[in-house]
């Protein structure tokens, strides 16, 4: 019997530690997740600003586009398309051998002297003719004269027809003096006129010839090869384009729920992987098209936008990718709260202020957001003590919440 009564004790206390666990356990679910205190924080004023982050990739913003200076043919191609080129460096070699000769012929032509052009010897022919018929009116009349001065001596012809020829060969020989003046002078302008030219056509053989060599107008990438080498190129026919290095723009893709924040002229941060501001620009340009990206960089498929770049770091090149961070919006000295103080509720937002020991349920309007704070436009007061995290408020103490 009594054995009977200790089976009975012990099985009563078993009951009642097993109550006492269940008991422990009930508590223990209903406080998990809660914090033992309540959090609060005070509204702050500040400068808030709201961004869109974006993948750009750096592009040249002017493109050189170098031309062959004359008629020739590319005897060497020093480049090929991705290489990187200082200002000076030899990009092509063109074939100037032609020229060397031709330069060689117009400076033997100004030593000696030859009139070559047609021109030239048609005035020459046409002056010697005009010479040649002046010295035998010269030979006749002397003839005459001779003649003339027995039949005068004989007293047959007077004195005024004997003086009539003399006037008449120093007429004639002064217009042989004057016609052979002229053509001497006709021919030194003649020659002066060939010599200019000649002189001017040397000059531009040594134009060409020291055009023979392309050197890179400005430090860049070769981006576009459009002649390569052994082929032909005329005057004026593009041969490489090559981007300024320091004029550069950003084009990047924006998500079509962010592209209606954005327009042009905001101010545009360009920040590295640590996100260290490494350079400053504007948005100039939005396609307003949608487009799919298969380019393979980190950029997404989206909207289209231009931004202008001015870098402080030279580590980034053309072609390479960029982070843009674009302020879409600014709201100076705003009342602003922490993120996780907010709760919202069918399209409304709420808070807790902290009054006189109680945790009030409160309405609030909010404005511009970032990744940490609201703004508050209406429901608080600067330094209005708020619940830092209402939803982990513990079951006992809601009775403090209306």
């Amino acid at each position: 019997m009594q054995g009977l009564k200790k089976k009975r004790y012990i099985l009563f206390y078993i009951i009642i530690i097993f109550c006492i666990i269940l008991i422990v356990i009930k508590w223990s679910t209903k406080n998990e997740g809660y914090s033992n205190e309540v959090l609060l924080v005070s509204t702050n004023i500040q400068d808030l600003t709201t961004e869109v982050l974006v993948n750009g990739l750096i592009l040249p913003a002017e493109t050189i586009t170098l031309k062959a200076p004359f008629n020739t043919y590319i005897s060497r191609m020093l480049v090929s398309i991705g290489d990187e080129v200082k200002k000076g460096d030899v990009l092509v070699e063109f074939e100037g051998k032609n020229l060397e000769e031709e330069l060689l012929l117009k400076r033997n032509e100004l030593e000696i002297g030859l009139v070559l052009s047609d021109e030239a010897d048609s005035n020459r022919k046409n002056n010697e003719y005009k010479l040649n018929a002046l010295e035998l009116e010269i030979e006749k009349i002397s003839v005459d004269l001779e003649l003339s001065k027995h039949l005068f001596e004989q007293g047959i012809i007077s004195k005024q027809e004997l003086d009539n020829i003399q006037n008449n060969l120093k007429e004639v020989e002064l217009k042989y003096q004057m016609q052979k003046s002229m053509i001497n002078l006709n021919e030194k302008i003649i020659q002066d006129k060939k010599n200019t030219l000649l002189k001017m056509q040397i000059n531009e053989i040594n134009k060409k010839l020291s055009e023979t060599v392309m050197r890179a107008p400005v430090d860049g990438i070769i981006m576009e090869i459009i002649k390569a080498e052994g082929m032909p190129v005329t005057v004026g026919e593009s041969i490489i384009k090559i981007p300024k290095s320091n004029c550069v723009k950003v084009s990047g893709y924006v998500s079509e729920n962010d592209i209606n924040n954005i327009n042009e002229g905001l101010e545009v941060n360009f920040l590295d992987d640590n996100n260290n501001s490494v350079g400053k620009g504007r948005v100039t340009k939005i396609s307003h098209i949608a487009t799919n990206n298969t380019s393979g960089s980190k950029m997404d498929n989206g909207i289209v936008i231009e931004m202008t770049l001015e870098l402080m770091d030279d580590r980034y090149k053309i072609y390479q990718s960029i982070q843009a961070e674009i302020v879409t919006r600014t709201s100076k000295n705003a009342l602003t709260v922490p993120i996780e103080a907010v709760v919202r509720e069918n399209n409304e937002a709420f808070v807790w202020v902290e009054k006189d020991g109680k945790y009030i349920k409160t309405k609030v309007e909010i404005g511009i957001m970032n990744d940490f704070y609201y703004e508050i436009i209406k429901g608080l007061d600067y330094q209005d003590l708020i619940v830092l995290y209402p939803n982990s408020i513990r079951g006992d103490l809601y009775d403090k919440v209306r």
